[in-house]
């Protein structure tokens, strides 16, 4: 009979640890999917940020090539606008030199 409620005794312990284990097996199963689960979320927002990294690498290779232009034409901006007041000092001169010829004709028809 004791060896009865021994043998009892032993399988309610077997039971109890198959139960314990089952249930750290169903744990570290839940611990698994979840890390799989954050890896996942991590490589997604990982590929989602090397996506914006590559288009903000591309609208800055616009963005300097658009400077670029600009520089250019501001460059050339600069020569029409040298050229310009080149020319407006040149028609200047040419009007106050005609001015003067005029005063000069003009006093010498005065004296006349």
């Amino acid at each position: 009979m004791m060896e009865n409620q021994e043998a009892a005794k032993q399988e309610i312990e077997v039971v109890l640890l198959r139960s314990a284990v089952a249930e750290k097996e169903m744990e570290m199963r839940q611990a698994l999917e979840e890390q799989k689960r954050r890896i996942f979320n991590i490589t997604v927002l990982h590929t989602a940020a090397d996506d914006k990294v590559e288009k903000l690498i591309a609208e800055l290779s616009v963005l300097h090539l658009d400077q670029e232009a600009l520089k250019e034409e501001i460059a050339i901006l600069k020569t029409q606008n040298t050229s310009s007041l080149e020319k407006q000092r040149d028609a200047k001169s040419a009007h106050e030199l005609a001015l003067a010829k005029l005063v000069e004709n003009f006093e010498i028809s005065s004296r006349n």
